[in-house]
C-alpha cells in the first residue's frame, strides 16, 4: 500500500495521524536524549533531579524544560536495591512521562528490565542504586545510561546511522595483511640485495687473494714489498 503526507486537507481527505508523523520523524533521528540532556543528579534526601531536556521515542516527542525532581522510595533494612530512572512512552496514556522503576531488594540486586511493547517503550536515563539502611541518595549511587544505546541513546541524524566497526574491522584486516605481505618482501629484497653486495665483494678482492698478508707475522720489509705489488 502506498502512503504519502504532508497536503492540504479538504474535507478531511488528508489528515495525518499522529502515529504517521512520528513515523516519518524516526526515519530521520534515533530514539535517546538530544544533546547531552535530562541527566540525573541528586536531589535532597531521598529524591533524584532530572536535567531538562529534549527526547525522542520512536518519533515521539518529550520535552522536560526544568530540573524536575522525583522522590526515590525509602530502602530496604538489609538488602539494596537499583531503581530504573526512565522516560516511558505510552500510547494508551497518549503520553510521555519521567518515571522510577523499583527494583527487587536482593543481596545481588540488579536494575528491572526495560519495558519495550506495543503500547509501552521505555528509555533508561540512569540507574540508582539504593543502598540498605541510606537516608539520601549520593552522586555514587548514580549510573548514567543515557550513553548506552541499548538503554538510551543520544538522538543522531538526519540519515540513518552507519554502524563503521564491522567496516573499520575490515580495513583493519587489510592493512595488517597488507603490511604482513610488505614486510616479508621486503625482507626478502633486503636479503637479497645483501647477498648481491657480498658476491660483487667477493668478486672484486678474488684478483687480491694472493697477495693478503698477515700483518700480525710480516716483517716491515714483506709489508712494504707487498704494498709496492699490489698496484
Amino acid at each position: 500500500m502506498e502512503t504519502f503526507a504532508f497536503f492540504p486537507s479538504e474535507n478531511k481527505d488528508r489528515v495525518v495521524s499522529s502515529s504517521q508523523f512520528a513515523g516519518f520523524l524516526s526515519q530521520f533521528f534515533t530514539t535517546g536524549v538530544f544533546n547531552n540532556g535530562l541527566k540525573v543528579e541528586k536531589g535532597d534526601g531521598m529524591s533524584i533531579i532530572i536535567k531538562s531536556g529534549y527526547a525522542l521515542i520512536n518519533g515521539y516527542f518529550y520535552h522536560n524544560d526544568s530540573d524536575l525532581r522525583i522522590s526515590i522510595s525509602s530502602p530496604h533494612e538489609s538488602l539494596n536495591r537499583i531503581d530504573n530512572i526512565v522516560i516511558r512512552l505510552s500510547h494508551t496514556d497518549r503520553s510521555i512521562h519521567a518515571f522510577v522503576v523499583n527494583g527487587v531488594p536482593n543481596s545481588n540486586a540488579y536494575a528491572p528490565a526495560l519495558t519495550r511493547t506495543i503500547d509501552t517503550y521505555e528509555i533508561r536515563l540512569a540507574t540508582i542504586t539504593v543502598e540498605k539502611g541510606t537516608n539520601s541518595i549520593d552522586t555514587s549511587m548514580i549510573t548514567d545510561c543515557r550513553f548506552d544505546d541499548n538503554d538510551c541513546g543520544i538522538v543522531m541524524g538526519a540519515v540513518e546511522q552507519i554502524d563503521t566497526t564491522e567496516v573499520f574491522n575490515q580495513y583493519k584486516e587489510y592493512f595488517n595483511n597488507w603490511f604482513k605481505n610488505l614486510k616479508n618482501q621486503l625482507d626478502s629484497n633486503q636479503a637479497g640485495n645483501l647477498q648481491h653486495e657480498i658476491e660483487d665483494i667477493n668478486t672484486q678482492l678474488e684478483p687480491y687473494e694472493d697477495k693478503l698478508i698477515k700483518y700480525d707475522t710480516c716483517t716491515n720489509e714483506e709489508l712494504q714489498e707487498a704494498i709496492n705489488n699490489s698496484d
